[in-house]
């Protein structure tokens, strides 16, 4: 009876748990402007950046979460003193989170800024400063102290709790001998823009600022130094990991000295651009910020940089997934992109092509078609590997394509036009309803019933939407209109009679008579377009707009926001299942939703795999209090097996070491800790996996 008992407990925890989100799949990070990064450890770690983005990874950077906070302007600057508490400092903002990023709040005992930076010394003792203030905490952020600096500080460093400089424009340098108390203004000897400071200890540092400006003082800032510029660029940060070796980092460039700052060269990096922040957690392991999305890394003091931002950038209008694993996506300047993984890697295929892409359709993983601004229409047989042209009647830019099967599809042209095919895209008839209208998107439930949305410019003023609907495959077309939104985009139906249409001002249209009547059913709040939308049944369903990406778990009735995409814009969706969601938009940006419940297994070991990484099901569960956790590791390297309760926070470190390649064995013990869900995390490298375990009492 106990045994029952723990399985209908284990059962009913699980069903109510899952892990759902956004996950950005291309590019990452995102292309924005990066100005401030952090790692906790090599897998742990945040950016900010223009648009007040806030992104967090778990695995080093191959994936990335997006925060979108109150800032809309710029985040300069980010520090975490553990996996829950940080701060972002920003253009009108200092945020807080203690949750490890899920929700920031403003601190209202910050002033506005227009400039913020943050130093930490150790695990209490912190900085903030903005503008002419610096913000002192002893006790790790719990309480602040507001102190008064000379002038408007670009940077800020403390090599103790007494001792530290903040440095800002025309040349400006002051030091405080007190913690803040008082400031001395110093001599640099130039009135060049200066935006960085380091000190290795109270005698030795360096400044940077504009045109290659490089100071430094062996004396605490009494005198300061001009070094000969190796190069006039503007520089932004400067690091230094021990009293020997640091580096330089600003627009298009990376200076590396090796012998304490007396001789600085530049050093070659895997690409060009405007990088504003460098950040090494220790001697060995750092990170290089910059626009665009770039980020660097070196996992060996910096003599080695690699580029962890990937993807590609083009814009995106259309995705099509026809399983969980297979989909395309296609855009600017001849994009295809395909995926048989998912999407946890995109290919880009040769579609032989530079024009814009503005649709493509898959009816099975073999056999496609894609429409390109310039009204040509490519197909494929062989999932993409092969892209050949179909048909160049179309001649004006299509905006929609739908297939039924291997020979009947329709397609929308910019001008109003309709077409169909019943030869696989070969040769096309205009079957358009007469109107003068922008045609957006069209639909088809079965071989005879379909709908096409757009907005009728010419029938009055203001303008008002159209719909037109077909119950015999386009041979006859039948206006309907609701009269209460002026421009439709996108039009979807679970059957032949229920359905919706979306599209300014985040309204939502609903019919339950395939059209007949359109009624009002909802709103987005979104003050943008809605772009796409999908139902899967009755109650699910999903909308992309230029605001991001909103849930309706009631018919549309009411709307959630999932996810804001800002400064991106959303076009398209492809729906699977309710697991398996993606989003395509502006930037190349790509997103996936993914509702997974990991179920809490029996009380059976799983079988061990030499060959391969893995991560086995704790043994037994539901457990008390003791567990046992085996994985195999492929090969040898730096191993991180971690513990974490249902918020996210962790629980216990179990490994934290390099081991070699094979199987390994560890115990968890819970003692102390109360009866729940328990989630255990294997990191090695880039390669992580995550289970789930059931402790009771």
């Amino acid at each position: 009876m106990g045994k029952n008992k723990i399985i209908i407990l284990a059962f009913a925890f699980t069903a109510s748990l899952s892990f759902a989100d956004w996950q950005l799949q291309n590019p990452c990070p995102i292309e924005i402007c990066i100005r401030g990064v952090y790692f906790l450890d090599s897998y742990c770690g945040w950016i900010v950046g223009e648009g007040g983005i806030i992104m967090h990874t778990e695995n080093a950077g191959r994936y990335w979460k997006k925060y979108q906070s109150e800032e809309t302007e710029c985040l300069y600057d980010i520090y975490f003193s553990n996996r829950n508490e940080g701060w972002a400092v920003g253009m009108n903002t200092v945020l807080y989170t203690e949750d490890g990023g899920e929700t920031w709040n403003p601190q209202s005992k910050f002033l506005s800024s227009n400039q913020g930076s943050i130093h930490f010394i150790d695990d209490t003792l912190g900085y903030i400063g903005i503008e002419g203030s610096i913000f002192l905490t002893r006790d790790g952020g719990k309480s602040w102290e507001q102190k008064s600096i000379p002038f408007a500080q670009q940077d800020l460093y403390f090599v103790n709790r007494d001792t530290g400089w903040v440095v800002g424009l025309a040349g400006k340098i002051a030091n405080t001998k007190d913690g803040g108390d008082t400031w001395d203004l110093q001599n640099s000897g130039t009135t060049q823009e200066l935006n960085g400071v380091h000190f290795i200890d109270e005698k030795s540092g360096w400044v940077i600022g504009k045109y290659g400006t490089i100071l430094n003082t062996y004396n605490g800032g009494q005198t300061w130094n001009t070094q000969t510029p190796v190069i006039e660029q503007d520089f932004r940060d400067i690091c230094f990991i021990n009293k020997s070796d640091g580096f330089i980092v600003g627009e298009d460039c990376l200076l590396r000295t090796t012998d304490g700052g007396n001789i600085w060269y530049t050093q070659t990096l895997p690409l060009s651009t405007i990088f504003w922040d460098i950040f090494f957690r220790n001697e060995s392991e750092g990170w290089i910020a910059g626009i665009d999305g770039n980020l660097l890394h070196s996992p060996d003091s910096g003599e080695n940089w690699q580029k962890l931002s990937s993807g590609y950038k083009d814009d995106l209008y259309d995705v099509c997934f026809t399983d969980p694993q297979n989909g395309w996506a296609v855009g600017g300047t001849g994009t295809i992109l395909n995926t048989h993984d998912g999407g946890e890697t995109w290919d880009k295929q040769r579609s032989g092509t530079y024009s814009r892409f503005s649709g493509v359709f898959f009816i099975d993983s073999l056999v496609g078609w894609a429409a390109t601004s310039t009204g040509n229409l490519l197909f494929t047989d062989d999932g993409g590997d092969n892209w050949t042209v179909r048909s160049n009647q179309i001649k004006v830019d299509p905006r929609s394509i739908f297939f039924i099967d291997e020979n009947r599809g329709w397609l929308l042209s910019q001008t109003s036009k309709i077409l169909a095919t019943e030869d696989g895209g070969f040769s096309w008839k205009d079957i358009s309803y007469s109107t003068n209208s922008y045609l957006s998107r069209l639909f088809f439930t079965d071989e005879n019933n379909g709908w096409v949305v757009g907005t009728d410019y010419y029938a009055s003023f203001p303008v008002d939407a159209i719909i037109l609907h077909t119950k015999d495959g386009g041979k006859t077309w039948v206006k309907q209109s609701d009269g209460t939104c002026p421009d439709l985009l996108s039009v979807h139906f679970i059957d032949a009679n229920i359905g919706w249409a979306v599209g300014d001002r985040g309204i939502v249209l609903f019919t339950h008579d395939s059209g007949d009547h359109w009624s009002q059913r909802g709103t987005t709040t979104s003050a943008g377009f809605s772009t796409d939308v999908y139902f899967m049944d009755k109650n699910l369903g999903w909308i992309t707009s230029t605001q991001g990406i909103f849930h309706s778990q009631d018919g549309g009735v009411t709307w959630e926001q999932q996810y804001n995409s800002y400064p991106l814009e959303l076009q398209k969706l492809s729906v699977v299942n309710q697991d398996a969601i993606w989003a395509v938009g502006s930037n190349g940006i790509i997103l996936k939703w993914s509702d997974t419940t990991t179920p809490v297994e029996d009380n059976v070991p799983d079988p061990i795999s030499p060959d391969r990484f893995s991560l086995l099901q704790n043994y037994p569960n539901p457990f008390n209090p003791q567990t046992e956790i085996r994985y195999t590791l492929q090969q040898p390297g730096p191993v991180s097996l971690k513990v974490f309760d249902v918020t996210g926070r962790e629980v216990q470190t179990l490994v934290q070491e390099a081991q070699s390649a094979g199987a390994q064995c560890v115990f968890f013990d819970g003692a102390g800790l109360p009866s729940g869900v328990y989630f255990y995390r294997l990191q090695s490298g880039t390669e992580f996996r995550v289970k789930k375990m059931l402790l009771l009492r």
